[in-house]
Order: structure tokens, then C-alpha cells, then sequence
């Protein structure tokens, strides 16, 4: 399963365009409307060494109101570069996001040899129960069927973690999450914190105004990814993660913002009045 909650190792002061300022101004604290703006699609490069691996497209695409409370659809795809020796990744994650950040519902599809797997979770808050339910397609084969009750509620998937990290950052704050993977009910843990960096990407010309977040993630997900996390998103309402490394199995991998869609939107620049 896929977390994008873009994390990393840490790194150097200076290395790799990573600059860390101390702050008291910091813009994106606490939940906002800005972090959900249907139609926006952030395109992210995937890079191992020297090597671009691969690319993630993350999309929302749609708004659910029900009752007076808002939910949002989202989807992200994740490729392998064409013509890896041994690698042949194609991923597409589906979540139905609260407006209070947490998933409603998720469907992962996964290529295989012979078609593609799947795996749906349906939440149902009542009961505190999430249905899990496992196949085939195109064959429509189901594999697996269960009900797991919840103890912790409310859940976030693999995915949805991406924007609920969006919705903390610079709070300041330390917490940790109920997550379900595949399905197994697991942590994942967040330090937001509230010192804001300059950072520096391809995409952008000038150095970009951003604030960290850490944490660990007790699962293995997408290229491999696990344990500690590190990553940059922007200081401003639209949170938008700019610069990950995230820790796996055989080292280190890269993921940058390379494109965007989002209207009137770019990202904010780091101001020159800050101490050095």
C-alpha cells in the first residue's frame, strides 16, 4: 500500500536544497478549507540514485455533501519509469476523504501478471467496523471478505494519509494515527512542526517558503517505503508537499514536485527578510 505522506531521511543543512530557518511566522497551522480544491493535480518525480524510477499523480477529483457534511474524492496514480530492468509498478489508490481528513472509503488497484488485484475498504462509522474486501479483476474473483471491528476509530487508509499530513502542518503538534494497510490496522505518527525552511526544487525558480513534518510509518508501502519520515509542504493554505525522501529497503528515494493544476495557485516564496 501507498503512503504519500512524502517522507525522508534526514539530511545536511545545504544538501540537496535544504536550508532550515527558525520562525515564529509560520502561515498553514491548524485545519483549513485550503488543502481540498477540486481539480487540482500535484505530478511528482520519483528518483533512486541517479535514476528517475518512476512518477505519482495525485488528483481531487470530485466534491461529496451529505447532511451537511462535505467529502472529497481523490486519486493517485503511481508509475514505474518504462523499460526498469526487475520493476514494473503500476498502482491506482482511491479515497473518499472527510472534510475533517479522515477516509470514508478506499479502493487500491494493483497490475499483476495475469490482470490487476484489488482491495476496497468500506468504513461504516456507526458500528466502528470497516469491511475488507479483496480479488481479481477483470475476472471479479473475490479472495478475500471480512469484517473488522475497530477498537480506535476514526482510520485513515494508505492513501488518505497524504492529505490528513497536509492538514497539520505547522501546528506544532505531536500525534499518532490509526491506520489500516491491506488488513492490518497499524500507526502511523506525525511531528508537525512550526520552523519554516527554505527549500529548493527544479520546478521553481526561486527558493520556496515550506514546513517540515516527521514521523514513522509502521508499514511497508510503495517502493519499499517504512519506518521514519521527513518532508517539506508548502506555508500557506494549500499545504502542498514539495520535497521528500523516503526511506527504503535499499537506501533512499527522491520525490520532487515537478508539475501542478491548481487555480491561481503557486508555490509561496521564501521571504529574503529572514535571518540567516
Amino acid at each position: 500500500m501507498l503512503s504519500l505522506v512524502v517522507p525522508l531521511l534526514t539530511l545536511s543543512p545545504g544538501g540537496d536544497g535544504y536550508h532550515q530557518k527558525p520562525s515564529v511566522n509560520v502561515v498553514a497551522s491548524g485545519l483549513g478549507p485550503g488543502v481540498f480544491s477540486v481539480g487540482e493535480e500535484l505530478i511528482y518525480n520519483v528518483r533512486y540514485l541517479f535514476f528517475t524510477i518512476g512518477e505519482i499523480r495525485v488528483r481531487v477529483t470530485g466534491r461529496l455533501e451529505e447532511d451537511g457534511r462535505k467529502r472529497y474524492k481523490t486519486v493517485a496514480y503511481i508509475d514505474s519509469s518504462p523499460g526498469l530492468p526487475f520493476v514494473d509498478l503500476h498502482r491506482v489508490f482511491e479515497s473518499v476523504v472527510s472534510q475533517g481528513f479522515y477516509s470514508q472509503g478506499f479502493l487500491g488497484r494493483g497490475k499483476t501478471r495475469d490482470g490487476w488485484s484489488y482491495v476496497e475498504y468500506e468504513f461504516d462509522d456507526s458500528a466502528r467496523t470497516v469491511i475488507i474486501q479483496k480479488g481479481e479483476l477483470p475476472s471479479n474473483r473475490v479472495t478475500h471478505l471480512d469484517t473488522v471491528h475497530l477498537k480506535r476509530y476514526p482510520y485513515q487508509d494508505g492513501f488518505s494519509l497524504f492529505y490528513y499530513a497536509r492538514s497539520g502542518v505547522g501546528s506544532g503538534i505531536r500525534e499518532t494515527i490509526p491506520t489500516l494497510i491491506d488488513k492490518d490496522t497499524v500507526n502511523t505518527s506525525f511531528h508537525f512542526h512550526s520552523v519554516r525552511s527554505k527549500i529548493e526544487i527544479g520546478a521553481v525558480e526561486y527558493p520556496i517558503d515550506a514546513v517540515q513534518v516527521r514521523g514513522t510509518a509502521e508499514f511497508v508501502g510503495v517502493y519499499g517505503m517504512t519506518g521514519e519520515f521527513r518532508g517539506w509542504f508548502t506555508n500557506d493554505e494549500a499545504r502542498v508537499p514539495v520535497l521528500a525522501f523516503i526511506k527504503v529497503i535499499l537506501g533512499n528515494v527522491k520525490i520532487e514536485l515537478k508539475e501542478w493544476t491548481r487555480a491561481g495557485w503557486s508555490p509561496p516564496r521564501f521571504p529574503v527578510r529572514s535571518t540567516e
